[in-house]
């Protein structure tokens, strides 16, 4: 997973700006969609 997330982020630094804001946009709303399964998660 590591070496998948470090050839996401080297893809994403060369992007074009707006490229980068819905990338960013997405995850968050990734992130916000699974907050229930995340916090349980990080509580076991």
């Amino acid at each position: 997973m590591g070496k998948r997330a470090k050839a996401a982020a080297r893809k994403l630094a060369a992007a074009a700006p707006a490229v980068k804001i819905d990338a960013l946009l997405r995850l968050a709303g990734l992130l916000e969609s699974r907050e229930a399964d995340i916090l349980a998660a990080n509580a076991r």
